[in-house]
């Protein structure tokens, strides 16, 4: 829908360019997945109909939208996210636990001071470490 109200408001000649990193235009392909959503009984509709089925509205948008790489740089980044959560609720509870459980028996206090070592950790190594890094 989106498409459609893009491909009235500008002339073929003003069309934006979806051109890959490595040079290969995408132009017409994403202007056929946009414009063909609504036919039906054509090839290119009942594929996007088919993706939309399975992976949903939503993913099935991005991909038309952004293509694989934006696709799967978002995915791996909400896998980071819920892996990194999970880490942080699992270290509060590893430190909590008593010693006979297998854990640290640390107090509240100390809790919030390890989580603060860990982030002044964390903030020492994007500022001095990582900027050598992405030069290398």
């Amino acid at each position: 829908m989106v498409g459609l109200v893009a491909r009235k408001a500008r002339t073929p000649d003003q069309a934006l360019p979806h051109t890959s990193p490595d040079g290969v235009d995408y132009t017409e392909r994403v202007e056929d997945a946009c414009f063909r959503v609504g036919e039906s009984g054509n090839s290119a509709s009942s594929d996007l109909e088919s993706l939309s089925t399975r992976l949903g509205f939503w993913a099935s948008a991005l991909i038309r939208v952004g293509g694989r790489d934006l696709t799967l740089t978002l995915a791996l980044n909400a896998l980071l996210q819920f892996t990194n959560g999970a880490l942080l609720t699992v270290m509060v509870l590893f430190f909590s636990e008593p010693l006979t459980s297998g854990g640290l028996e640390l107090s509240p206090h100390d809790i919030g001071v390890n989580f603060g070592l860990f982030g002044a950790v964390a903030f020492m190594f994007q500022l001095f470490l990582f900027p050598p890094l992405l030069k290398a």
